[in-house]
């Protein structure tokens, strides 16, 4: 008789060949562009890269990964350095797997990408960057006693 096989559902692991979203931040974003992140990996499951730069409010940071955890996306975060057009620049070659890059219109490096980096050619943004304004989450607020 023929064995009986079963199959268990994994969670998705971050790897060289996971579909990964970029999410540019300083520690905001947790309201809309969050939001959009996290639809966006549901629907092409994919993980999330952090990429913290500038003045960085590290208690924030830790939400936006609590808040990826909770919603069952696979995340990890990374600094773009001291030069983050560089580090940016960087993170792209070095990452054939990224399918978007997601920021928020206010955002220092995001706007000097679309004011004078893309425009000048100076760097080749071979992915999607979509803008979204920050904005209150949909999530539904917890109410504490």
């Amino acid at each position: 008789s023929p064995a009986k096989q079963t199959v268990e559902k994994l969670p998705r692991a971050i790897s060289s060949a996971t579909r990964r979203v970029a999410f540019l931040t300083d520690g905001r974003g947790v309201g809309a562009p969050l939001d959009y992140v996290i639809e966006l990996c549901d629907r092409q499951q994919a993980s999330v890269d952090l990429l913290v730069h500038g003045v960085v409010d590290t208690k924030r940071v830790e939400f936006l990964k609590k808040r990826l955890g909770r919603a069952g996306i696979a995340h990890r975060s990374s600094s773009l350095g001291i030069d983050t057009v560089t580090g940016l620049d960087d993170y792209i070659s070095q990452h054939q797997s990224l399918i978007f890059l997601v920021a928020m219109p206010d955002d220092l490096l995001a706007r000097r990408l679309t004011e004078e980096l893309i425009p000048s050619r100076e760097l080749h943004l071979r992915v999607p960057l979509v803008m979204i304004e920050d904005q209150p989450s949909k999530e539904p607020a917890t109410k504490s006693a």
